[in-house]
C-alpha cells in the first residue's frame, strides 16, 4: 500500500463523519476553513453525534479548536475531537492543553484482498438490507451492542434516525439473523478506491459465536465487489483481535479527545 492509498483511506474516514451526520434527524454539518463540525439531535458529546475534525492539514490547530469551541459553545454542548495520531500531533497537543481528554484510540486497519466464505451456524443468515425494516433491525442490534463502548441507546438511535437516507448506493448494510431475530450487523461505506467498514456490532448476549465475523466478512467483500483497492476499518479494542486474525494490518490510527463542555475549554 502506498501513500495515495492512505490518502484515500483518510478521505473515507472523513466521509464517514459526513455520512453519519446525514443519517441523523435535524443534524447540522458545517465545513469551512478546513474544519468539519457536526451537531446532531442528541447532546451526547461522544463519537459521531457531536464532533469536530481537521480536514485541511494546513489549518492551524488553534483555529480548529477556536472554531469548535465557538460552534459547540453556542449550543452549550461538549464534543469529540478526531485527531489522526501522526498528522494531527500538533492538534492533539493543543487540545490537551485546553483540557480535552483522550477517551479512545482506534488503529486504522487495512485489507488488500477479499475474504473466503465461511459456513454459518445453523439457522444463521446474513442479509443485505434493502428496506427500512432492515435498517431498524441494524439499529436495534447496535443499540444493544454499543452500550459496552460507552454509547447510550439514544446516541445510537440518533445515528440511525433517517433509514431512507441509509438506503444509498454508497452504503451497504448487513444484518445477521438467527431465525427472525437480528443479532449482528456491519456497514460498508464506499468511496473512491476504498470500502470502509463501520458499525460492526453484535448483541451482548450473542457474542463469541462468530456472528460479528460473518457480518464483517460480508462487509469486506462488498467493498471489493464495488471496486475497492483496499478495505479499511477503525478497530475498537474489543474487535481488534478478530480483525487481525482475518488478515487486517495497521497503517495509521486516530484518537478521540473529549470536551465535556465547549464553554469550559481553556483559552
Amino acid at each position: 500500500m502506498d501513500g495515495s492509498d492512505l490518502q484515500l483511506i483518510d478521505l473515507n474516514v472523513v466521509e464517514s463523519i459526513r455520512e453519519f451526520a446525514r443519517w441523523q434527524g435535524a443534524s447540522l454539518c458545517v465545513e469551512d476553513d478546513g474544519v468539519l463540525l457536526v451537531a446532531g439531535p442528541s447532546d451526547s458529546p461522544l463519537g459521531y453525534t457531536n464532533c469536530a475534525a481537521r480536514v485541511d492539514p494546513e489549518t492551524p490547530a488553534a483555529h480548529v479548536l477556536e472554531r469548535a469551541q465557538g460552534f459547540f459553545g453556542d449550543q452549550d454542548r461538549g464534543f469529540t475531537l478526531w485527531a489522526r495520531a501522526s498528522a494531527d500531533a500538533d492538534l492533539e497537543q493543543a487540545a490537551r492543553a485546553r483540557g480535552l481528554a483522550p477517551v479512545s484510540e482506534s488503529p486504522w486497519l487495512v485489507l488488500s484482498s477479499a475474504l473466503d466464505a465461511k459456513p454459518l451456524a445453523d439457522g444463521a443468515r446474513v442479509v443485505l438490507v434493502t428496506d427500512e425494516a432492515g435498517m431498524a433491525d441494524a439499529a436495534a442490534v447496535n443499540r444493544d451492542a454499543y452500550q459496552s463502548q460507552g454509547f447510550s441507546a439514544d446516541a445510537v438511535d440518533a445515528i440511525y434516525a433517517r433509514p431512507k437516507r441509509m438506503l444509498s448506493p454508497a452504503v451497504s448494510v448487513f444484518v445477521l439473523y438467527l431465525g427472525d431475530r437480528p443479532v449482528a450487523t456491519a456497514i460498508t461505506l464506499h468511496t473512491t478506491g476504498v470500502g470502509g467498514v463501520y458499525w460492526v456490532g453484535t448483541r451482548a448476549s450473542d457474542r463469541a459465536r462468530g456472528y460479528g465475523e460473518a457480518c464483517t466478512r460480508a462487509a469486506v467483500n462488498a467493498g471489493f465487489e464495488a471496486g475497492a483497492r483496499v478495505v479499511t476499518l477503525q478497530a475498537t479494542r474489543m474487535g481488534e483481535s478478530l480483525y487481525r486474525r482475518l488478515g487486517f494490518r495497521a497503517v495509521a490510527a486516530h484518537r478521540w479527545l473529549l470536551a465535556q463542555s465547549a464553554k469550559a475549554m481553556s483559552a
